[in-house]
């Protein structure tokens, strides 16, 4: 189900991008590229690549025979993770902002300019979502 979740996750984001005219418009990779690398390396700098490991692990494989204290330690990751993206989504966007404000003399492109400093924080806000998910699915997995 988790799996079922995310696919419906993309699909309804997929389609929001899609109606409002011109997907392109969302799609940066520069700035993907930024907050994904800031979340994993708060994830590491919180908790480390084995309990990182061990999380997707559990999450990939619907890993029902675990311990409580396994099951809270990946939980604890996409905390983290969820945390880590949105405040990283926000702190490049205020970087973004602060950016563009030095060019406030150029009006022509602040529309434009704006948008890219917004989508790290859209970014960051969809991987908490994908994180949300994931606690979800591994708190149904402990209780099974």
């Amino acid at each position: 189900m988790f799996f079922l979740g995310l696919i419906m996750l993309v699909a309804v984001t997929f389609s929001a991008m899609w109606l409002s005219g011109d997907i392109s418009v969302f799609i940066d990779a520069p700035s993907a590229i930024w907050v994904l690398l800031l979340t994993i390396s708060f994830m590491l700098v919180a908790t480390s690549v084995q309990q990182v490991k061990q999380a997707f692990i559990i999450l990939i494989n619907n890993d029902k025979t675990l311990g409580e204290s396994q099951y809270q330690q990946a939980k604890r990751v996409f905390t983290i993770m969820g945390s880590a993206a949105v405040f990283g989504g926000l702190f490049l966007s205020v970087l973004g902002w602060v950016a563009l404000a030095n060019h406030l003399d150029a009006p022509h492109v602040f529309g434009t300019g704006f948008s890219i400093a917004a989508l790290p924080l859209c970014y960051g806000m969809f991987l908490t979502l994908v994180a949300y998910l994931a606690i979800e699915k591994i708190q149904s997995l402990a209780e099974a």
